[in-house]
């Protein structure tokens, strides 16, 4: 996989006057606008069901869209986006854009916040999550502070150890609320995005599995989180219950049994948001 370099003072140049920032977006306006029917194709829901949005997240946390371009060899996001989603599904982005500006927001006494998020596509004319427009293709959060999470660069071990856990915390923050998320190693094509669907295998329950995709998600927490140094493999073994294990202890959740996220989706949320949490501000779980 070719590992592209994050923005820098190359990348990250100065946006043009069209583009707007965080810090002046209008609170509460609705961007919105129905899709011509001749661009929706047939995967989808009829043309009034999917809607354009140029923002996800409310309140205090509603923040532009951007798109990622390719720019020579670098992914750059230089331009605001209004993406195409089912509105239900749209919803549910902004409640887990809520959960990850929310926590930032609280470590940081509020002194910093989501500026913008990128994304490389939801809506597409294909089969599954996408062609519903129930997916969202994570690449890139802007901190207020500079600070960022870029999905094709952050989760390397290049890149160390403060980008792993706001890349592990941004894809819990997502998984608080969407039951398919697929980091890297997930499919060979989400080395440069982080997937976030609605639907894992047909349904939209948030319990805890030991599938593949799952699986990948705990393994990266356990070693971004704890140092647990297993195997990032995807397989449910041993050593990656014991590092879970572990992990939910130094969460305060239960493992196992009903009360568990394999069992209880509050509890499967709790764990998410508290790993968003840290993740937000790329801090260590306590022994």
């Amino acid at each position: 996989m070719t590992i592209h370099q994050p923005h820098g003072p190359d990348t990250d140049r100065p946006l043009a006057a069209t583009v707007v920032g965080r810090r002046t977006l209008l609170k509460g306006a609705v961007v919105a606008a129905a899709v011509p029917a001749a661009v929706l194709g047939t995967a989808g829901p009829s043309a009034a069901a999917l809607t354009k949005y140029a923002t996800i997240g409310t309140g205090v946390d509603q923040v532009y869209t951007r798109i990622r371009d390719l720019s020579g060899s670098q992914y750059v996001h230089t331009r605001n986006y209004s993406f195409t989603y089912n509105p239900s599904f749209h919803d549910l982005c902004n409640a887990w854009a809520n959960t990850y500006g929310s926590v930032l927001r609280w470590n940081t006494a509020g002194a910093t916040e989501v500026d913008w998020i990128g994304c490389i596509g939801v809506y597409a004319n294909k089969s599954g999550s996408h062609g519903t427009g129930d997916a969202f293709d994570l690449t890139y959060v802007r901190h207020t502070n500079g600070v960022y999470m870029d999905a094709n660069y952050s989760h390397t071990s290049g890149a160390g150890i403060a980008h792993n856990r706001r890349y592990a915390g941004v894809a819990w923050a997502t998984r608080k609320h969407l039951a398919e998320v697929g980091i890297v190693k997930s499919d060979p094509t989400h080395g440069n995005h982080i997937h976030a669907g609605r639907y894992k295998n047909g349904s939209s329950s948030l319990l805890l599995g030991k599938g593949t995709w799952d699986t990948l998600l705990v393994q990266y927490a356990c070693n971004a989180f704890t140092g647990a140094g297993i195997a990032f493999d995807g397989a449910w073994g041993n050593q990656t219950q014991g590092a879970y294990v572990e992990m939910m202890r130094r969460l305060g959740i239960p493992a196992t049994g009903a009360s568990s996220p394999f069992s209880s989706v509050t509890a499967l949320q709790n764990m998410a948001h508290a790993l968003a949490a840290r993740g937000s501000v790329a801090s260590a779980l306590p022994a």
